[in-house]
């Protein structure tokens, strides 16, 4: 079922430095860095490496950022730009790093260090994914940083190249790597692409308020040690195929979704309960929260239904409300 991942990169085999356009000459190319949902999300035990088995279904949507690259001299740089206010706070924009604890600098540098690139490159970034909702805007950005990359300085990596390189920098990083829906195992690296045809309108809550990955996980552990249930390894689970993942490799939406980390992070902010039974009166076809929170989302049949759901649910201050759709070739880029 899981598309390898190459354990080892191939050497740099690049065109570097006299195939390169001048930098003066240097187009400027752009790309959606799209946001994720999980329509599913099972936690197993801990790895020796410290992180927690998985498996998960994503969904890549049409709610993301927007970056773009373009050759400079030296250095990579980042700029950041605020589409909107996505935190509740003016001065939002202003605390999202541009130095080396933003993944797109951190992964840029190492990826043109690996491949023998003097040449530098500037990013600017359209930021409208908000962090700490579970949504994998971080890890978006430094996978569209790497596809940029490699358009920019036409390398020619597969995508299972790239994904293998971003394995060292965080675990959804590989996800982004493709446009597909994909099932994410072992710590979410391992990336098996998935056929779909569901494109149902999506509704998306951002509560004011966001959620700790590590915290999460840890009241995951604790209600697990309280219950005596101990993390199982979901590799000797015995069951005949991924769920909701047909044998032909399609997804069926009818299974019952699932998200082992919803429970503890309603414990953790009880608001969560809140928005949950809201939602729910709004009759959607599904009503989970993504991730490891704090964001929500609900599926509906048709558009005008989801449209409705927000008019209602806006009206219940219960933080940004936007619609979205499944998307299945979010890596479009353009030459300015």
């Amino acid at each position: 079922m899981t598309l390898p991942v190459p354990p080892h990169l191939p050497p740099p085999v690049v065109p570097v430095p006299s195939a390169l356009l001048p930098v003066t000459d240097s187009p400027v190319l752009t790309r959606f860095s799209p946001a994720k949902v999980n329509v599913w999300l099972r936690v197993g035990e801990r790895l020796p490496n410290g992180y927690h088995e998985l498996e998960t279904l994503m969904l890549p949507i049409s709610w993301g950022d927007k970056l773009t690259a373009r050759q400079q001299p030296a250095h990579v740089t980042l700029e950041v730009e605020q589409g909107f206010d996505f935190s509740g706070s003016p001065d939002a924009v202003s605390r999202v790093p541009t130095d080396d604890s933003n993944l797109i600098v951190r992964i840029a540098r190492g990826f043109l260090r690996h491949c023998q690139i003097t040449t530098g490159v500037h990013f600017q970034l359209f930021k409208s994914i908000p962090a700490g909702g579970g949504l994998g805007g971080a890890s978006s950005n430094a996978a569209t940083a790497l596809l940029l990359l490699n358009d920019l300085f036409q390398l020619g990596w597969s995508w299972r190249q790239l994904a293998a390189f971003s394995a060292d920098y965080g675990s959804d990083i590989a996800f982004f790597t493709q446009p597909q829906a994909a099932v994410c195992t072992g710590r979410g690296e391992q990336v098996a692409p998935c056929r779909h045809s569901n494109h149902r309108p999506l509704v998306v809550i951002r509560p004011n308020f966001g959620l700790a990955t590590p915290s999460v996980f840890a009241e995951l552990a604790r209600r697990r040690a309280a219950d005596n249930k101990p993390s199982q390894s979901l590799r000797v689970k015995n069951e005949d195929r991924l769920l909701g993942v047909r044998p032909n490799g399609g997804i069926d939406f009818t299974v019952v979704v699932n998200n082992d980390l919803e429970e503890p992070a309603v414990a953790l902010k009880p608001e969560l309960e809140v928005v949950r039974r809201v939602v729910a009166s709004t009759s959607p076809l599904s009503n989970q929260m993504t991730g490891s929170g704090s964001c929500w989302y609900a599926q509906f049949r048709q558009k005008k239904q989801a449209l409705w759901a927000k008019n209602r649910l806006s009206g219940q201050r219960l933080g940004r409300i936007e619609i979205a759709r499944s998307i299945s070739s979010p890596f479009a880029h353009e030459t300015e």
